[in-house]
């Protein structure tokens, strides 16, 4: 007799796992967040930097790792930036104790190479779902049918082939850049962009429904702090 199957999206726990607010476990959360304590103890408070804005995967991953200082009686904070080349400059200038990197993110090589950071720990959570997000008045319809703008972080373009739908597909398309997954649903919210690439979190926060969306998948994140 088998027993279930397991969602080949979801991050198994183990040693150092930690279970966030939405259920999504987080393994190896606790001992980053441990490390990261430890400066707590010589009496500075830790500021976090990632990408933002709110809604991000980045920006979830970063207000998990913060509640986990908190409950270490560490002061903490977290600062978001418009691109992740933006976080490592601020922890090369002391401006941030701490920067959380995507294994995904273009650019994440920099920071492994980078000899003035040093790799803190890693954590693997499973990503929110994603998918390809439309304006809640079905005004984007029509747009697929001619023509549409999608707005997409670089990274996540590729979803567009996987989850397009015929129409979509048959439409000309007009790939506008976007700094975020959040920033792409707000550009369709705002009227910018037809179809965004974007994760449950920013359709939610925009007002956007799903044209097509996927299970989200287990992503390693890079805690690099100064190194010295």
């Amino acid at each position: 007799m088998t027993g279930p199957v397991p969602d080949p999206g979801a991050v198994v726990p183990g040693p150092g796992a930690v279970e966030g607010d939405d259920g999504r476990v987080a393994l190896g959360a606790g001992p980053v967040a441990t490390a990261l304590a430890a400066r707590c103890a010589e009496g500075d408070a830790v500021h976090l930097v990632t990408l933002g804005p709110e809604g991000t995967s980045a920006s979830e991953v970063a207000d998990l790792v913060r509640g986990l200082l908190a409950r270490r009686g560490c002061r903490a904070s977290v600062g978001l930036v418009p691109h992740f080349e933006d976080a490592r400059r601020e922890v090369r200038a002391g401006r941030a104790s701490c920067a959380l990197v995507p294994g995904a993110a273009s650019g994440a090589t920099d920071f492994h190479w980078d000899p003035a950071l040093a790799l803190l720990g890693v954590l693997v959570r499973t990503t929110p779902a994603y998918g390809l997000a439309v304006r809640a008045d079905g005004e984007a319809e029509g747009a697929v049918r001619r023509s549409v703008v999608v707005s997409s972080l670089p990274e996540v373009v590729g979803l567009v082939d996987e989850l397009a739908p015929p129409a979509l597909r048959r439409a000309r398309r007009v790939d506008r850049v976007a700094p975020s997954t959040a920033a792409a649903a707000e550009e369709v919210a705002r009227g910018l962009a037809d179809v965004a690439v974007c994760n449950e979190s920013g359709r939610r926060r925009h007002g956007l429904r799903w044209l097509a969306s996927r299970p989200g998948v287990p992503m390693p994140w890079s805690a690099f702090v100064a190194r010295g």
